[in-house]
């Protein structure tokens, strides 16, 4: 079936409705109500349209995610059963473990991350890796270094 051209479409309309054409498609949707208050304008559909249009195409605010990985030593080797502190640049900090094969996975907020292992439960100062977190899952290997 042929859908209807826009000239006809328009023709019947009936009045206090607003006709959209999205894609070949007739949508028909029912005008601001007549009971209005006096002096109050009411809401119309197609402001309400507008808002919710504007709404869906909003950009997805930034979220944590998981990062998951290795852990290396300077000298390349993997670091089982080592436990990190992952400090923000705002004195946050977060612990992860890694298992028995060196492998890690935390979640953190996007942004970037200086990591230390923990030595008698306190960060070790001598050895330091850097971690970037995404708004979405990531692999990513850290490779720690000797601080000079």
């Amino acid at each position: 079936m042929k859908p209807p051209s826009r000239e006809a479409s328009l023709k019947s309309l009936q009045p206090g409705r607003l006709l959209m054409v999205c894609a070949q498609t007739k949508i028909d949707i029912p005008g601001p109500s007549r009971r209005t208050r006096p002096g109050n304008t009411g809401t119309t559909w197609a402001g309400r349209l507008v808002a919710i249009a504007f709404t869906l195409c909003l950009p997805i605010s930034a979220s944590a995610d998981i990062v998951s990985g290795r852990v290396y030593d300077p000298g390349g080797s993997v670091l089982p059963n080592t436990t990190f502190v992952v400090e923000a640049g705002k004195g946050e900090a977060v612990k992860f473990k890694t298992d028995e094969s060196g492998n890690f996975s935390v979640y953190l907020e996007p942004g970037r991350y200086t990591v230390h292992p923990l030595r008698d439960g306190k960060p070790d100062p001598s050895l330091e890796g850097i971690v970037e977190s995404y708004p979405q899952s990531a692999h990513q290997d850290i490779r720690l270094k000797k601080r000079k």
